[in-house]
């Protein structure tokens, strides 16, 4: 289903993509040179993200769209936030760029592949890239930047600790959502409304009046 408002769509992603850059240059706890150069590879990296999703669909669509660029730089910046501060400029490139790309696929043909309820494709853009960006830093650190070098630079080791972290979170998420869930579903209503209320929308169902009278 498309946005109520993809004008008010692309100012969330704006915000979103101004608010990130607290999020990752801040974690320096300091204003100083990691800090800007964690804000320059996010930037790039987010806005990698916006072009290679618009191609993506251009290229398997004929046309790119303003929802696609909103997902793509929220993709870049997925991608490049366990890796900002670890690899070099040209490396936030390339992160950007696949991110985008590796989100377009899995929110338009993983999820209907496998018929997984996603409907704000948090699984295909946070998941899958957040996933993609632990495993960059493994692949693509570099010690110009960070203490360490990646595997592309002779180090198993840091790729193997940024594996084994992937491993343990999926675990740890799976588990909590799964308890979360069942709890979630044992002191409400279930985690669903019904099919009629759904296709109606909840702004209808649930709050009887509409967001926008369109």
């Amino acid at each position: 289903m498309p946005p109520s408002s993809i004008a008010l769509s692309i100012i969330g992603a704006g915000f979103l993509w101004v608010g990130w850059f607290g999020f990752n240059a801040g974690s320096a706890i300091a204003s100083n040179n990691l800090a800007s150069y964690v804000f320059l590879t996010t930037n790039i990296a987010a806005s990698a993200g916006a072009l290679s999703w618009m191609f993506a669909e251009w290229i398997a669509h004929k046309h790119p769209t303003m929802l696609g660029a909103a997902s793509g730089a929220v993709a870049g910046l997925v991608g490049i936030t366990p890796a900002c501060g670890y690899v070099s400029v040209v490396s936030s490139l390339l992160i950007g760029i696949i991110a985008g790309i590796i989100s377009w696929i899995g929110v338009s043909y993983v999820k209907y592949k496998f018929s997984y309820d996603d409907s704000l494709d948090v699984f295909g853009v946070h998941g899958l890239n957040g996933i993609f960006g632990i495993l960059a830093v493994g692949l693509l650190a570099t010690k110009s930047v960070s203490p360490k070098n990646g595997l592309l630079l002779g180090n198993f080791h840091t790729f193997f600790i940024e594996f084994l972290a992937i491993i343990i979170i999926i675990a740890y998420s799976a588990l909590g959502t799964f308890l979360l869930a069942k709890l979630t579903s044992i002191l409400t209503h279930g985690l669903r409304v019904s099919e009629e209320d759904e296709q109606k929308g909840l702004d209808i169902a649930t709050h009887t009046e509409q967001g926008f009278d369109i």
